[in-house]
């Protein structure tokens, strides 16, 4: 008896999950299907119903709401889909306990996958020589097909991205002034050796840049397995990371933001294992702020949480953290000068009029309507333009790329590009021009991220000192960038592996769950394949 009703339970969950992926596949293929229809078509289809008397004229309006219930309606199917994966044992201990009171199947054990894994866990090197092998070669591979286009000819077609600059600063080849105080002094010999074996500034510098973007995804898979998840999820995570938009983009196209990526989730990793260590919170710090100065503040809020995580410390709290600070600014201020000595070029960025030609705008504080434009494109690149990519926006031909008209490619756009310097990019709303694979990896993406937020109201064990500090760095960015940058997604680089570390951390008491994992492996698969394609878009647009 026992033993059919527990086949009883087993098919009910197999029922439930299966019903749920044909309904969450069956309403995905019908949503791709109206997202490929732009309003004109629709309206003209629609129209031609209502002249017959079967509908009413479609407005535009009525357009973006029926497509706004749409996503609302996707997002509540994958949220109840993820809860049902997440959460089945504890549906089906509860079922079972009705089905049979006294004898039923323990709790605990089923249960069991509820609990998060235990801290301290082992990171496996071999798991991280296997990204780094992935992820160095696609990186190099990606830089390579694109070397010949206009990305590396000219500033700011794409995403305001300085390419041209960043081969130059890492080849040595550029003697002006530049407002990444140290990077020369970090990078400058790295790059030059790999010019010397390359022979070639083009191909040394993407293969130093794809370096650091493959060491990125290395040090994500470490922090992550020092935060309690497991190993299998850890890499899976580490991997969505590693080919995410932001992380294929900066790691593939020679740029200083992939560097900063590196030494801030290297001071994050040292919140985790060495809290309020000043042996080696100081250099991580001037190495971060060396890169890039607003890195002071991250610096500053990694520094202050990971002495929260240490619970006895031998000198005082304020003391240990001015120590740091005065050490950080002294330190940086000096190899800055250094740096100006050696290379005759570069800028003092320990002056206050340094800043005063920074891309800031107030105009948005003062106009609620471009506070709420500026707010919403800020939103879509915190958390879903940086992993998963809309089609590019041609700001000046107001079209999005379509390969089948030729007035978009090359050399016709690229020339109209290079006499007017505006830059393609995402721009706001771009998530309706996803296709298929994109819609579908938006709305997983955005399920997962609602689910990760629910896990941190939930269970007050996850607000360690390491989550908190990332959340305060997200803080600081978006705070920032209300007012600072033109091109948002520039600095996606900044904040997209705290987004993910974050929504992985919430989630890791699922990280043993086998269910859990092919959704974090089907993610992985959808990223993929969507971001590639942009890939694709970038070298059919600029060569």
């Amino acid at each position: 008896m026992r033993t059919s009703r527990s086949n009883l339970v087993n098919m009910i969950w197999n029922l439930v999950l299966v019903v749920s992926l044909l309904g969450v596949v069956l309403f995905f293929s019908l949503e791709a299907i109206s997202y490929s229809i732009p309003f004109e078509k629709a309206r003209v289809f629609v129209d031609s119903l209502a002249a017959d008397g079967y509908v009413q004229s479609l407005t535009f309006n009525g357009y973006q709401l029926t497509k706004s219930f749409s996503w609302v309606a996707g997002l509540l199917m994958l949220e109840f889909l993820v809860f049902w994966i997440v959460a089945r044992r504890k549906i089906l201990s509860r079922l079972n306990d009705i089905l049979t009171p006294k004898k039923g199947i323990q709790r605990e054990a089923l249960e069991q996958d509820s609990t998060p894994a235990k801290i301290g866990i082992r990171s496996s090197p071999l798991i991280a020589s296997f990204l780094f092998i992935l992820f160095y070669p696609l990186y190099i591979a990606i830089g390579l097909f694109l070397r010949h286009g206009a990305i590396f000819l000219r500033e700011d077609v794409l995403f305001d991205i300085d390419t041209p600059v960043a081969v130059q600063l890492l080849t040595g080849s550029l003697n002006t002034g530049e407002r990444h105080p140290l990077f020369k002094l970090f990078f400058l010999p790295l790059g030059v050796i790999a010019t010397k074996v390359a022979q070639s500034e083009a191909i040394a510098s993407i293969a130093v840049n794809a370096l650091f973007g493959a060491l990125c995804v290395v040090l994500m898979f470490l922090l992550l397995s020092k935060a309690g998840i497991n190993a299998g999820a850890a890499f899976l995570w580490s991997a969505i990371f590693g080919i995410s938009t932001t992380h294929l983009m900066f790691s593939s196209l020679p740029e200083t933001y992939i560097f900063s990526t590196f030494s801030l989730i290297l001071l994050f990793y040292l919140v985790a294992t060495y809290p309020a260590n000043l042996a080696l919170f100081i250099p991580a710090a001037v190495f971060s702020v060396g890169i890039t100065t607003s890195n002071i503040i991250p610096a500053i809020i990694a520094f202050t949480f990971s002495m929260k995580a240490k619970v006895q410390l031998s000198t005082n709290r304020t003391t240990l953290f001015i120590t740091f600070l005065l050490a950080v600014i002294i330190i940086s201020v000096l190899l800055n000068v250094f740096s100006i000595v050696v290379f005759k070029s570069g800028v003092p960025s320990f002056l206050p009029w340094f800043y005063l030609d920074q891309q800031l705008s107030w105009t948005t504080l003062q106009h609620p309507t471009l506070l709420s434009e500026r707010l919403f494109s800020i939103v879509e690149s915190f958390f879903l333009y940086n992993f998963i990519a809309p089609k590019l926006y041609l700001p000046l031909l107001q079209l999005d790329f379509d390969p089948s008209k030729p007035n978009l490619m090359p050399p016709n756009y690229l020339k109209v590009v290079r006499d007017t310097q505006s830059a393609a990019s995402f721009t706001s709303s771009s998530f309706a021009t996803y296709s298929g694979v994109g819609l579908i990896s938006a709305q997983i993406w955005l399920g997962l991220f609602i689910f990760a937020i629910f896990n941190f109201i939930r269970f007050p064990d996850n607000r360690s000192p390491l989550v908190l500090s990332l959340l305060a760095t997200l803080v600081f960015n978006f705070l920032l960038h209300i007012f600072f940058g033109l091109d948002i997604f520039l600095y996606s680089a900044h904040w997209t592996f705290a987004v993910l570390a974050f929504v992985a951390i919430m989630l890791r008491r699922y990280g043993n769950d086998t269910f859990f994992q092919f959704l974090l492996g089907l993610i992985l698969f959808l990223f993929a394949m969507n971001n590639l394609m942009l890939i694709s878009d970038v070298k059919l647009i600029f060569g």
